[in-house]
């Protein structure tokens, strides 16, 4: 289709036919779906069509027939936009919304580019076709934001720690700051000027001037393309939002889709022809999960770790640097939380620990508990691997039959963030509850994490007090207009589906608890908001989220003061855990949906939240995949306590199957 807007010449003395922005492709009823190519991205980000899909790019044509009575030129310029997952660019009123300048748009790929220009044109009937090129890239506004240093692959030296050492020496305000810090992480001195100073290192490798395009990746969806021409005669009469997508009022981009659509000063530009192409683009971003594993040796906080078990498909050399998809995901463990563990190793799944004999141990060993934290691998790749021609990625606890008894977490992330999409997953984690139905203190969890702590990762801002310090909990946790931390979970354990009773309205009657003896586990959805009060109906404790006039969600919040809003639903155990099983996180701009399913097609909904009752994130996140071992006060009225489950006696394995966004 095509239109054109003028308000002295309704009728421009040009037209534009035939517009096709992808015509060295084949498309379906005018629809081109083409998969992300995911190869090769870690350093430059998405672009679409790469090289190995298209050598040109997208060859757009289209045909101008020249009216005017003259022989003249046309200057033309293409842009395209992420339809799937945008914000309106309009208000109800017609003025421009703001948060339009966050969708995924763009035009050559030298974003300083204007209008390209045609030959001469002769007048009469005959259209003339013109030809070019142009791909869909990251970064596309090339904004300095998302500038940095070249990534380069890492091998952590003592002689590099020993350097920041000595910056830590030479400045008493980051020593006392480590003091204050190693209090407040109840650990060692020591230990905090470590962590420190791999942060430091972690730091000083983002700094540079290359444009890291994947810090502002292309979005899965559908495009719209639109292609703007003028008589070159005219280009100077082209508003400066068109001419230029670096275009801002008041420190805001101004899209050029609303531009163009919306604002009147823009229809009143003489012989300007706006064609918008019938075709669409629908991609989708796709993982290799037997591209292998990075391990990242400033993000395990140690010094002290064992590469004996780096191999071709999991270690930090440069191959898997620049091209394996994933990484080994070490946890975060708050050393204030003591495990008291009962000193009991057994296989609760395999070997059917039962109730009766679950409460004897309690009896027996209550006075004899280990003290201890939960753990992360200091060898890394020995619980994770990737098989290259499975295409798959496995992960375990490690079981202490031989070994010293610990709770051990494990994990995998993906290396390439994405803002928004359905992310699905195929995943076979392990059972968790033996026959007699006691839990063995896993939780497995498919969710997504903000993908740097950095300036250009942040989120929009939080208007109404600001968002709560992810690291600092309680009434003390200072709030900041805007941050880097974001996340959506879906976490699965062995839990009540109900909160305490002091959560509900007054009057509420609460269900008795069955979980200690049903084969249901808890599906939880969880988005971290950060207590920011910009949702209309930002409220504590339990609310419902109505989905039909008779259907609705649980959601719960403790206080004022804390960071997330969270969903309980039951599925039952034996459906879902050892053997493979669909998880959908499905992010929008305005809303999150979780879902569950045996197969793609027979999905059903287990969370749901949107704007009016938390905000959602507008971040790059990435994937993780994690099997864990949570404190228990994290989920009260849990029928069994972290402290009482035995330590693993053998390896609980997971497995990736598949993992893909669209």
């Amino acid at each position: 289709m095509a239109f054109w807007v003028s308000a002295c010449h309704p009728d421009p003395d040009f037209e534009v036919v035939e517009f096709n922005p992808f015509a060295n492709f084949q498309t379906e009823h005018d629809t081109l779906r083409l998969p992300m190519d995911m190869d090769d991205v870690i350093l430059t980000g998405i672009m679409i069509p790469t090289e190995k899909q298209a050598t040109d790019g997208f060859v757009m044509d289209f045909a101008i027939r020249n009216k005017s009575g003259k022989a003249q030129r046309y200057a033309f310029k293409v842009f395209y936009q992420n339809e799937s997952y945008k914000h309106p660019e309009a208000m109800p009123d017609g003025t421009y919304n703001p948060r339009a300048s966050e969708n995924f748009y763009g035009s050559w790929q030298d974003a300083h580019e204007g209008f390209r220009l045609t030959g001469p044109i002769a007048p009469g009937n005959d259209a003339t076709s013109v030809r070019d090129t142009f791909r869909i890239i990251g970064n596309p506004r090339d904004e300095l934001l998302y500038y940095g240093a070249q990534p380069e692959p890492f091998t952590l030296t003592e002689s590099a720690v020993q350097k920041v050492y000595a910056e830590i020496d030479n400045n008493p305000e980051w020593q006392e700051s480590i003091a204050m810090k190693a209090l407040t992480n109840n650990i060692p001195e020591e230990e905090q000027r470590m962590l420190d100073a791999l942060w430091m290192l972690r730091e000083k490798r983002k700094s540079g001037n290359e444009n890291n395009r994947w810090k502002r990746n292309p979005r899965v969806g559908s495009y719209r393309f639109l292609l703007v021409v003028v008589p070159e005669e005219d280009l100077e009469k082209v508003p400066a939002v068109v001419r230029d997508i670096h275009t801002t009022k008041n420190d805001v981009h101004i899209n050029p889709f609303y531009a163009l659509y919306h604002d009147r000063k823009v229809r009143k530009v003489r012989n300007m022809v706006v064609s918008q192409a019938r075709q669409i683009l629908t991609t989708q971003a796709k993982f290799n999960p037997g591209s292998g594993l990075y391990v990242d040796e400033l993000a395990m906080g140690t010094l002290a770790f064992d590469t004996s078990y780096y191999r071709e498909d999991c270690g930090s050399n440069e191959r898997l640097f620049r091209e394996a998809q994933f990484e080994q995901y070490f946890h975060d463990i708050n050393r204030k939380y003591v495990l008291r563990n009962l000193p009991v190793v057994r296989d609760v799944v395999g070997d059917n620990l039962t109730r009766e004999e679950f409460a004897a141990n309690l009896k027996k060993y209550d006075d004899k508990r280990s003290y201890d934290n939960f753990r992360i691998s200091h060898k890394p790749g020995r619980t994770v691997a990737s098989d290259r021609e499975r295409e798959k990625l496995t992960m375990f606890n490690p079981g202490s039959g031989s070994g010293p008894m610990r709770k051990e977490n494990v994990g995998i992330n993906s290396r390439i963030g994405l803002t928004y999409g359905k992310y699905i997953a195929r995943v076979k984690f392990p059972a968790t509850i033996s026959a007699d139905n006691v839990w063995n203190g896993l939780t497995c969890a498919f969710w997504l994490i903000f993908h740097e702590e950095s300036e250009w990762n942040h989120r929009s801002a939080c208007e109404d007090l600001g968002y709560l310090t992810k690291a600092i909990d309680g009434k003390n946790s200072p709030r900041l207009r805007t941050t880097h931390y974001s996340e959506i979970d879906f976490e699965i354990l062995k839990t009540s589906a109900h909160w305490p009773a002091s959560s509900y309205p007054g009057g509420e009657v609460i269900p008795s608890d069955t979980a200690a003896l049903d084969r249901n586990i808890m599906v939880t959805c969880t988005n971290w908001d950060l207590g920011c009060r910009d949702a209309d109906d930002f409220v504590t404790g339990t609310r419902r989220i109505y989905r039909t006039d008779s259907t609705f969600y649980i959601a719960h919040r403790w206080d004022h003061w804390y960071k997330a809003l969270t969903i309980k639903s039951p599925a039952p155990h034996d459906s879902i855990f050892d053997q493979p099983y669909y998880y959908e996180i499905d992010w929008q701009p305005d809303r999150i949906t979780w879902r569950i399913g045996p197969d793609r097609n027979n999905m059903r909904e287990v969370g749901f939240m949107d704007r009016s009752v938390t905000v959602i994130p507008d971040n790059q996140m990435r994937v993780v995949f994690t099997q864990e071992f949570h404190a228990s006060k994290w989920w009260p009225l849990a029928p069994f306590q972290q402290d009482d489950v035995p330590y693993p006696l053998r390896d609980i394995k997971g497995e990736i199957l598949e993992l893909w966004v669209e």
